[in-house]
């Protein structure tokens, strides 16, 4: 038997926004208020109910203006190269609010010649 889920309908709906957040904007990217508001009622139902939302969809959602942060969409990336154990950076379009993501260990591999090849594979440490 599976564990009850404490507040399983609230986490459905937090999953239901996310995704429908994520939708109207690769059909309509025209209409960033619906966006927004998808994003921001996500945001308040977990705060209301006291859920822990997962990192990545925190990394994902601009904490000023709560549009989603897609890269070449609605937001710009940049990437420091001098400085190798630096995340990426994802600067919002709308409110330039920065936000680091972590690099994952795929980005960090040197020697890599294709992206699925990880045979050849020494990660930065």
């Amino acid at each position: 038997m599976t564990p009850a889920v404490r507040d399983r309908d609230a986490l459905l709906r937090v999953n239901f926004l996310h995704q429908a957040a994520h939708l109207m904007l690769a059909t309509n990217p025209g209409q960033p208020g619906l966006i927004r508001f998808l994003s921001h009622t996500q945001r308040s139902v977990c705060r209301r109910l006291v859920l822990r939302r997962d990192p990545s969809v925190k990394r994902c959602v601009c904490k000023k203006c709560f549009s989603l942060l897609v890269p070449g969409i609605t937001s710009k990336v940049r990437q420091r190269m001098e400085k190798a154990d630096k995340p990426s950076v994802h600067r919002s379009a709308e409110t330039n609010v920065e936000a680091t993501s972590a690099r994952s260990s795929q980005e960090k591999c040197l020697g890599v010649k294709e992206p699925g090849d990880m045979s050849t594979c020494d990660p930065v440490r």
